[in-house]
């Protein structure tokens, strides 16, 4: 009886010290009914899959929404600066002595080349790793977001890789796609229908360049891609081959370029 008596005031003891409940779990009808919210589901994780909130079984090992990440659209990140997108050939192509950017013309719905301050595309850049660029001074409010997508022609299918001449062009987008995801027909300015377009694939590495991370259909991102401009077409692609692309294009050839973030 002593020991009894002891245990019960020890136990008495740990629930007043730690708080330590003798309630039974509820379960969720037994919660409304009390007027509590419904309790989490366990074993299972919320996540943001192309744009739509979705809870799916937690495996901790092995979970996999994409092949590459689980798909997520970018974090609100503040603006950094409004900024030009500098154009730097990476041979003597174009006079030397003189800077060139990424041009606010959009005309057949690509953007062009400029020397012109004037006439330079300004963006919101905003820091960190894959996010959407919105120009401030867009020509086209229909078509808000700047990015590549398929091109029209025979040799750009969006899986862009070493030895094959296939490639992206740049131009405005209409709706913002996830990141990580592959491409989206979501309408863009130069092809309709859009055959696959992404935006939010922009990160800015040392000495501000900018650089885009094309994702292939197979949900693998694209290796060792080269921007590039060319001067008979007139327009920016991205390709992971350009001497493959150059050697399939013929009349359309382009030389490689950097981006680069300069504050206005």
């Amino acid at each position: 009886m002593h020991r009894f008596t002891l245990l019960l005031a020890i136990g008495l003891y740990l629930v007043s010290c730690f708080g330590v409940s003798a309630t039974p779990l509820l379960t969720n009808a037994q919660r409304l009914a009390r007027g509590l919210p419904l309790a989490k589901p366990k074993g299972f994780v919320t996540r943001i899959v192309n744009g739509a909130t979705r809870t799916i079984p937690d495996k901790k090992k092995g979970r996999v929404i994409s092949r590459w990440k689980d798909a997520e659209p970018s974090p609100s990140t503040p603006v950094k600066c409004k900024s030009y997108i500098v154009v730097t050939p990476c041979n003597a192509t174009t006079p030397s002595g003189t800077t060139y950017y990424v041009s606010q013309d959009l005309s057949n719905g690509l953007y062009h080349l400029t020397s012109d301050p004037s006439q330079a595309l300004v963006v919101s850049t905003p820091s960190g790793e894959l996010f959407g660029l919105q120009p401030v001074n867009n020509p086209d409010p229909s078509y808000p977001w700047f990015g590549f997508f398929i091109a029209s022609d025979g040799v750009s299918n969006g899986d862009l890789a070493a030895g094959s001449p296939d490639y992206v062009q740049l131009g405005a987008i209409k709706t913002e796609t996830d990141r990580y995801s592959i491409p989206e027909r979501v309408g863009n300015s130069h092809v309709n229908p859009d055959r696959g377009s992404e935006t939010d694939i922009w990160s800015l590495r040392s000495n501000n360049v900018l650089k885009p991370s094309w994702v292939n259909w197979s949900g693998a991102r694209a290796k060792n891609t080269v921007i590039f401009f060319s001067q008979s077409g007139n327009f920016f692609g991205l390709t992971s081959d350009l001497k493959a692309y150059n050697a399939a294009e013929g009349t359309q050839t382009g030389y490689a370029v950097t981006f680069t973030i300069v504050s206005t």
